[in-house]
């Protein structure tokens, strides 16, 4: 089943918030994640999806956990994915 475009902008908008309350630039999470800084900013404003398979390396990057992100997208958005 494809994410929702609302599912899709929750996690770019918890990314974004994440990597802000860690104190990181998306130069440094592009280096650990071996990407340009452009395609986290895309990642970021949901121009760019993130991937079921790259979430956990991009939580990864940012010194989180899968749970920590999910626990940032709106309820709403949860009951849809199943979580």
């Amino acid at each position: 089943m494809p994410v929702s475009d609302a599912t899709a902008y929750a996690i770019a908008r918890a990314l974004r918030a994440e990597r802000s309350r860690a104190g990181l630039s998306q130069d440094v999470v592009a280096a650990r994640l071996g990407l340009s800084r452009v395609v986290v900013s895309n990642m970021e404003r949901g121009v760019r999806r993130v991937s079921a398979d790259e979430l956990p390396e991009v939580c990864a990057a940012l010194g989180i956990t899968l749970n920590d992100l999910f626990a940032k997208i709106p309820a709403e958005e949860k009951r849809i994915l199943g979580i």
